[in-house]
C-alpha cells in the first residue's frame, strides 16, 4: 500500500513540476489534503503546456517503476506485492490519461471539462 501510495504522489508531482517548467498557469490545491495537488487552468495555457505536463506525470511514474525494480527486493513477498501495487496504478494511470493525452496530441483540444476546468475546480489537475 504504501508503494502505490508514493508512486500515487510521485505522478502528481511530475504533473505539477511538469507544468511550472512550462509556465502553465496552475492554482495549488485549496487544501493540505487533496487527491491533486493542483488545479489546471485549460483555457489559459496552450496544447504543448498540457503535454508536457502530461507527460511529465507519465516519466514520474515510469522513474519510480525502474527504481522499484532496481531496489526493491523481488525476492520477499512484500517486495513482490509492493511492486504489484505500484504497477497496478501505472496501469490506472495508461488507462485513465493516456486516452486524454493522445486526443490532446492528434490534434483535438485540450480538456476543458471535469479536471480541466482551471482555477474555479479547486483541486483537479
Amino acid at each position: 500500500m504504501g508503494a502505490a501510495i508514493c508512486a500515487y504522489n510521485l505522478h502528481e508531482w511530475g504533473h505539477l513540476v511538469g507544468a511550472h517548467l512550462t509556465h502553465s498557469v496552475y492554482v495549488p490545491a485549496k487544501r493540505l489534503i487533496s487527491p491533486f495537488l493542483f488545479s489546471y487552468d485549460a483555457e489559459r495555457n496552450t496544447r504543448r503546456q498540457f503535454l508536457i505536463m502530461s507527460l511529465a506525470g507519465f516519466g514520474a511514474t515510469a522513474m519510480f517503476v525502474v527504481a522499484f525494480l532496481w531496489w526493491m527486493p523481488q525476492d520477499q513477498t512484500a517486495g513482490r506485492i509492493a511492486l504489484r501495487g505500484a504497477l497496478i496504478l501505472a496501469g490506472l494511470t495508461v488507462v485513465i490519461e493516456f486516452p486524454i493525452f493522445f486526443r490532446a496530441l492528434f490534434g483535438s483540444t485540450v480538456p476543458r471539462t471535469g479536471l480541466f476546468k482551471g482555477p474555479t475546480v479547486g483541486g483537479g489537475n
